[in-house]
């Protein structure tokens, strides 16, 4: 496989911030650093090609779809470098929803036939979505297409499921603030360091991106939503953690 080829137009939560070829590079140096086994990443036209000492590779679309495929180990220590062109992705304006494990009142019943198709179409204000029997499985749903290009999980909220509480931090060892060419690679990083999660556990991992916030939030190996924040107030001192045009390396 020559690279030649578009990878199928699939897409998953890092695609806003890897639209670009040089973005996808960026992305590439990280996971090709973090490999387990030796492998190298290059991107090409709507995705990267993976290949392998033996000479096979890979052709794969979305930053999820290049974890699996590599195999990082997720405490690695990677070079993050700037992209030549980077962008921030505009408002995430899908509606927010948040999944009660459980009864809810005014909800969107997930136990009852078409609640997807309510979602979808708002026909159903409820920005709550209950699931009494299979609260995992509709978790899964809500990450998954269709349901993911209409809304944006939240919360979680259970009284037994492990990690369905408030994040209890952020992922290690990536940096708290960054200059706009270095987000693809944070986002990369993000991937690496979200692949080694357990199922359980909730995270919320805040980057600062100039007056702004990019925010990734997940359960377990599983992105619950990544936005950009509207502008904030910035600190008046500088932060020793921003990256500026140094590649960062000892992250842990």
């Amino acid at each position: 496989m020559c690279g030649g080829c578009r990878a199928e137009g699939r897409t998953d939560w890092a695609t806003p911030f890897l639209a670009s070829l040089q973005a996808r590079a960026a992305a590439a140096v990280v996971l090709t650093a973090a490999a387990r086994r030796p492998s190298t990443v290059r991107a090409v036209p709507g995705g990267w090609v993976v290949r392998r000492p033996t000479g096979a590779s890979e052709l794969v679309g979305t930053l999820s779809d290049l974890v699996s495929a590599v195999g990082p180990a997720a405490d690695a220590e990677v070079p993050l470098g700037a992209a030549a062109t980077a962008d921030l992705p505009p408002p995430d304006r899908r509606r927010p929803v948040v999944l009660v494990h459980g009864r809810a009142e005014r909800c969107v019943d997930a136990e009852a036939d078409g609640w997807a198709e309510r979602l979808m179409t708002a026909s159903d204000p409820s920005g709550t979505v209950a699931s009494s029997q299979r609260p995992e499985l509709v978790l899964a749903a809500l990450l998954a297409d269709p349901l993911r290009r209409h809304v944006r999980v939240v919360g979680l909220q259970s009284p037994s499921l492990p990690g369905w509480r408030s994040p209890s931090g952020g992922l290690p060892g990536v940096p708290t603030a960054v200059v706009l060419g270095y987000v693809p690679a944070v986002v990369a990083l993000i991937g690496v360091r979200l692949g080694g999660r357990a199922a359980a556990g909730r995270t919320r991992t805040e980057v600062g991106v100039g007056a702004r916030r990019l925010v990734v939030e997940a359960c377990g190996h599983a992105v619950l939503s990544a936005v950009v924040d509207e502008p904030a107030t910035r600190d008046a001192g500088p932060r020793r953690d921003t990256i500026t045009r140094t590649p960062v390396r000892n992250l842990r």
